[in-house]
């Protein structure tokens, strides 16, 4: 697994060539996008990650569409980890964490 905090897609191909099977956490600030690399990939990389710390951050509606806009289709087929796109930043209030955390919880479960 590699950790990244670049867009590293210039060279996925090498990285999934070399052997590595896992890319986390997908910063969305340096241009990753979860769903382009599974659409371009499919299942040669277990990825984890890309929720927008700063939108989720935000909490509410912003939260929401951040989660909706990426976990319906990874959640479907496999190999993802939902998460931020990186740590949990230090301005980030204990409520907005269970709103989020609860938020996704009910989205895995259904």
């Amino acid at each position: 697994m590699i950790d990244s905090d670049g867009n590293i897609q210039p060279i996925l191909d090498l990285i999934i060539e070399s052997g590595i099977t896992g890319h986390w956490p997908l910063e969305v600030n340096a241009g990753m996008d979860v769903r382009e690399i599974r659409s371009k990939y499919g299942k040669k990389l277990f990825l984890g990650g890309n929720f927008d710390k700063r939108e989720i951050e935000k909490g509410g509606e912003a939260m929401r569409k951040e989660i909706d806009s990426k976990l319906p289709p990874l959640k479907e087929s496999g190999g993802y980890i939902p998460g931020l796109d990186h740590d949990v930043p230090v301005s980030f209030t204990l409520e907005r964490f269970k709103e989020y955390a609860d938020y996704l919880k009910k989205q895995l479960a259904e």
